[in-house]
């Protein structure tokens, strides 16, 4: 077994920190561990299903062929994920643990590999700061209470970090095929997972021995691209698909800007409407004690320069490569892809903060401590993503029998159907907008019986609204304006009745026909 202090790099400098010994690096691994778990499990449960879970949730109900050969798919994932997470419903169970515990369990696996990363490339010490670091980090805490791949991606970022770095230091056939399998993964969860190879391959550019390894390397990399040509045909779809690569529209700078504080702090320091002072107090705070500690890691001279460049190219690559695009008149930045450098930034910031005096240490670390504890009590308080759990509980326990739901836009229908089914209280008819609506265009959407889709998908709707004595209209980010929906229901005798702000973005309005039980009933109260 190796000691606490050996690297990967050779004939370094002592650090300024002291290595723990053998013992102690186990204890306190074991109790980092122990924190991750505690933290993704306590609030797992405390987040709504969201529409991006309800499609998970959707997709693992068909076969394994179906999702292999992307008959079922979305417009922009691989399938790996969905194929892991239809084997681990049947032993997490159909609850939304059940569905959310397998990145519950990959994101406490990234934890010890995280330590056991920087250990071989760093420094003992410097493996448990960034593995502590990660086990409290909002945003990974976040992505590892969803039912969705970023916890899968940032594992399988480590490990073939790991494989690589064990090939580059010891070649071996074995160990540059596992290398390629592991890289295929990767292609197979997320389509950002180009950021980690490519980091891997500039490394081999700094000394000649690494010069000498690109050949095989990109032997490696061909080897996962072929295995991945099966799928290729799905993903020039999905590439093709109006809009898919321009998701973000005007928001890319947004999400570009908030970078440093969602890699430091998540989502859940400050946010969308959070005032301006608290922005900017959460960035600053995360310029402060991450990203300058990170930015000294990269220079830190007491590590080879293949390991800085291995390490700031991981963090940097899913960062720059996207924005260079946006900049090329393709929005395709999202903060949340860029995660799959989470890792790689981590131990940037543990490689920096070795080289701060103990009292700069400590206060970079009181820092951290203080805004991540804000950020996670926000995520256990407060609904980060749309609450369609209690959206559905307002409407379901409300709702009177022959009343309408309208949902705008109309790919909300799948979380709010998951409450809606759970609770046994579907309503007999669903309409989902998909256009703007209008008096003279009338209302286009979808139409579902009892929680089933029907045919054709996509019809005017305007029949649908005529004979019910009340009407459910929810919006979230609609196509539509409220003042768009009033005009169409008052010009079918529908008068408008009260209101409801479901945080973060979602309204729900209601309609009665004036006369009816349900109008009675509503003047009454």
């Amino acid at each position: 077994m190796s000691s606490p202090t050996e690297t990967f790099d050779s004939e370094k400098p002592q650090a300024v920190v002291t290595a723990p010994s053998e013992a102690a690096y186990w204890l306190t691994l074991g109790g980092i561990v122990l924190l991750a778990i505690v933290l993704r499990v306590f609030a797992v449960e405390r987040q709504s299903i969201w529409y991006d879970e309800a499609f998970t949730i959707k997709i693992i109900q068909n076969d394994y062929s179906e999702i292999l050969s992307g008959r079922v798919r979305d417009n922009g994932n691989p399938p790996l994920y969905w194929v892991l997470a239809k084997a681990w419903a049947t032993v997490g169970g159909r609850t939304e643990f059940g569905y959310r515990s397998l990145s519950v369990l990959l994101s406490v696996l990234t934890v010890p590999a995280v330590s056991a990363l920087g250990r071989k490339l760093l420094s003992a010490w410097a493996g448990l700061f960034a593995a502590f670091l990660l086990a409290i980090s909002p945003f990974a805490i976040e992505l590892g209470n969803e039912a969705r791949t970023f916890a899968l991606l940032q594992l399988l970022a480590v490990a073939s970090t790991g494989v690589f770095v064990a090939w580059r230091s010891q070649p071996s056939i074995g160990k540059l095929l596992c290398y390629a399998a592991l890289v295929f993964l990767m292609g197979y969860s997320h389509y950002y997972a180009f950021a980690v190879p490519m980091a891997h391959g500039v490394s081999l550019l700094f000394g000649a021995e690494g010069r000498r390894k690109i050949a095989p390397f990109m032997l490696a990399i061909g080897l996962a691209a072929a295995a991945y040509l099966v799928w290729l045909p799905v993903f020039v779809q999905q590439l093709t698909t109006p809009s898919n690569l321009s998701r973000y529209g005007d928001s890319w700078m947004t999400q570009f800007a908030a970078t440093p504080l969602a890699l430091a702090f998540g989502r859940t320091f400050a946010w969308r409407d959070s005032s301006r002072a608290l922005l900017a107090a959460g960035s600053l705070i995360g310029l402060v004690a991450f990203v300058a500690p990170a930015v000294g890691g990269i220079f830190a001279a007491r590590y080879e320069s293949k390991t800085r460049a291995l390490l700031a190219g991981w963090w940097l690559a899913p960062i720059v490569v996207p924005f260079a695009a946006c900049l090329l008149g393709v929005p395709m930045y999202g903060v949340r892809y860029a995660t799959i450098g989470l890792p790689g930034f981590l131990l940037l910031v543990a490689a920096g903060s070795e080289r701060l005096s103990r009292p700069v240490r400590l206060l970079q670390l009181a820092m951290i401590l203080g805004a991540t504890s804000v950020s996670l009590y926000n995520y256990a308080q407060f609904p980060l993503k749309d609450d369609w759990r209690s959206a559905e509980r307002i409407v379901g326990e409300s709702q009177r029998e022959g009343e309408l739901v309208v949902l705008d836009p109309e790919y909300e229908a799948l979380p709010y159907l998951y409450y809606a089914k759970r609770e046994n209280r579907v309503p007999a008819t669903i309409v989902g907008v998909v256009a703007r609506p209008s008096v003279a265009d009338g209302l286009i959407g979808t139409i579902f019986a009892k929680g089933v889709l029907q045919e054709p998908v996509e019809t005017r709707c305007d029949a649908v609204l005529d004979d019910h004595p009340g009407i459910w209209l929810l919006l979230c980010q609609p196509t539509g304006s409220i003042d768009d929906y009033q005009q169409i229901l008052a010009a079918r005798g529908y008068a408008y009745d009260r209101a409801w702000n479901v945080a973060p973005r979602t309204q729900i309005h209601h309609f009665v026909r004036p006369g009816s039980a349900r109008a009675q009933s509503s003047l009454a109260e």
